[in-house]
């Protein structure tokens, strides 16, 4: 679970960063962004973490 949300809060604080830096984008642009980025990453690796655990693959 820690895990899983680490990952998620990088690559969301990354894609803000990227946006604020590079394509110039309004701070709560950015952040909603980040705020759906980090989700959508949560939850692809919750589904994975469970298909992979389920067909015993690793």
């Amino acid at each position: 679970m820690t895990r899983r949300l680490v990952i998620s809060l990088v690559l969301s604080v990354v894609l803000v960063v990227i946006q604020l830096l590079f394509a110039r984008t309004a701070i709560g642009t950015a952040l909603l962004t980040g705020l759906i980025a980090f989700v959508v990453a949560f939850l692809v690796l919750l589904v994975s973490d469970r298909w992979f655990s389920r067909t015993g693959r690793r």
